[in-house]
């Protein structure tokens, strides 16, 4: 394969690396990948937000162009592609035959490889789990150079530390995924307004039973009695029956929607207090309390309609801190989180609130209980607090999202994932050598663990 030298950053820019990057178009062309004898990482579409996909002078492989549909069962909502194929790509393929991704992150602007990489959830954790538990199976290209097919049955140890194993056990190639049969490309949603974060949490957990899709935004400049007040917002998959009559002439047509795009690097930060706060009262005062339909782009990926969205930041960037919880005294933890934000001086600039029902991988995010994420624009304390905050996190016995994070120290991640040491015994037999490494890896201490065979 043919490597050039080029920059990259992660979605908060904040981090950013130099690599190698080859571009290969077709799944052969990775025969060579060994030839370099190099170490290397999967890069798709640039959306982890910290250094989970950089590779600071060494290589990165970036795996868009191998997007390709191999096979598509629409009888049975199963279809077989190439792992650099995007949501965006897949949806528009799927969904004119009924069928739709079985959960989804905020944006459909990121590949199949990815998801599974980092074992993504939805709005719908409680109900649908992680992207992982959607795929029947996947070919792996492991550190030799051979592909290695896997499922729930088959290498199923590899099966689950590839998921959520941030791109680290091997290059995913193909991915067979299970899709969610849909009548329609919208989705019933209420709105309802929350006014404490008691109020907010208390809805979300009472919507659980009825509703498929469950988030809350949260003002997070609010305060005193009015502390995690905003808007908790439920949805489910909209019924051919249910939708207006302008609607269901062609009820699974994707609709088009209008989209601003930032269309340069901006030179400094825009996004300030003021604007903030005025953007939240705003916002709060114009909920319209109530059921409605939406598009499927309105609902899951409301962000999507502003491309290039994180050059808002300016050129220091931003950090999400994501973090998840048990039940078990998550309001006094949450509000402490939201209370501390506000004392240090940070900007908490996009706050949202989830449910989640079981977890799955052994490096995967999610648990029972409830996740947190804060958007934070760069500030000479931000590490230090979440240091602070991290500390919080683990005697609450939670963790916080690696493919969001550029920050975590190599201790707070081992109190954090305690499956940590059932992993680095599958990266052990499948990669000794640490062929696939990543900034991430390196910070986290892991390429040390394998190398030298204990942590």
């Amino acid at each position: 394969m043919r490597w050039h030298e080029t920059k990259l950053t992660g979605w908060g820019r904040q981090t950013r690396s130099s690599v190698l990057l080859s571009e290969p178009g077709h799944v052969a062309d990775l025969a060579s990948l060994n030839e370099s004898g190099n170490q290397l990482i999967a890069h798709a579409l640039g959306r982890s937000y910290g250094d989970a996909a950089l590779n600071t002078d060494h290589r990165a492989v970036r795996t868009t162009q191998l997007d390709r549909v191999l096979e598509f069962d629409r009888d049975r909502g199963v279809i077989v592609c190439e792992a650099g194929i995007s949501l965006d790509d897949l949806i528009s393929i799927a969904l004119p035959h009924g069928w739709f991704v079985p959960l989804t992150p905020g944006t459909r602007f990121v590949s199949i490889g990815g998801c599974f990489a980092a074992d993504v959830h939805g709005k719908n954790h409680h109900v649908a789990g992680t992207f992982s538990q959607h795929v029947q199976w996947f070919d792996l290209l492991n550190a030799e150079g051979e592909t290695i097919r896997c499922s729930q049955t088959e290498n199923s140890d590899l099966f689950h530390a590839t998921a959520g194993g941030m791109g680290l056990t091997g290059l995913v190639i193909r991915v067979a995924l299970k899709l969610k049969a849909v009548e329609s490309a919208y989705v019933s949603v209420r709105h309802e307004k929350s006014y404490s974060l008691a109020d907010t949490m208390q809805l979300l957990t009472t919507a659980d039973a009825d509703w498929e899709s469950t988030v809350a935004w949260i003002d997070g400049l609010a305060s005193g009695s009015s502390l995690g007040c905003g808007e908790v917002i439920v949805g489910r998959p909209t019924l051919r029956t249910e939708l207006p009559s302008s609607l269901s002439f062609d009820p699974l047509k994707i609709p088009t929607s209008p989209s601003l795009r930032v269309p340069f690097d901006l030179p400094v930060n825009i996004v300030h207090k003021p604007i903030v706060s005025a953007f939240n009262l705003v916002r709060f005062r114009r909920i319209r309390e109530g059921e409605t339909v939406e598009s499927i782009q309105q609902f899951y990926y409301p962000l999507d309609a502003v491309g290039n969205w994180n050059r808002l930041y300016g050129p220091r960037g931003f950090h999400q801190y994501q973090f998840v919880i048990p039940d078990d005294g998550a309001e006094t933890v949450i509000g402490d989180t939201l209370n501390t934000i506000k004392r240090a001086g940070l900007l908490p600039v996009l706050v949202v609130l989830k449910r989640f029902g079981e977890g799955s991988g052994w490096l995967s995010f999610p648990m029972r209980g409830w996740t947190l994420a804060v958007d934070l624009p760069s500030h000479s304390r931000l590490f230090d607090v979440l240091d602070d905050l991290d500390e919080r996190i683990i005697a609450a016995g939670g963790r916080v999202y690696l493919a969001k994070d550029s920050r975590l120290s190599r201790h707070r991640f081992r109190q954090m994932y305690t499956e940590y040491e059932r992993w680095v015994t599958v990266k052990r037999e499948i990669d000794p050598r640490c062929r696939f490494s990543s900034d991430l890896s390196r910070r986290l201490g892991i390429d040390d663990d394998v190398s030298g065979g204990g942590s």
